[in-house]
């Protein structure tokens, strides 16, 4: 299915799919016109956490084990994740996924 290219590259070699996705967002985006699009809408943007950078983690970990559980697989099935996250250095989603 993917041809290793180095150490840490892959190319996939077969078309792939999406077969879950999920997005949690804050309160500001959950009032906006796109709410009814959202899985989960935050009251607290940090999720409780001391900072942004912990709180952005926490989202994309939440974020991440809905998407599993939508899928119906387990983490151990998945392969690859695509995140993001407003962090210059995608350090939410670094430690989110992790």
């Amino acid at each position: 299915m993917l041809k290793k290219i180095g150490k840490q590259s892959v190319k996939l070699v077969k078309n792939i799919s999406i077969i879950a996705t999920s997005s949690i967002v804050g309160p500001k985006e959950g009032k906006g016109p796109l709410s009814s699009f959202f899985d989960i809408v935050l009251d607290d943007s940090l999720m409780g956490a001391p900072s942004w950078e912990q709180g952005e983690s926490r989202i994309v970990e939440k974020s991440l084990n809905l998407a599993i559980s939508k899928s119906n697989l387990s983490s151990q099935n998945i392969d690859y994740v695509f995140s993001g996250d407003l962090l210059d250095q995608s350090i939410g989603s670094t430690f989110g996924v992790k």
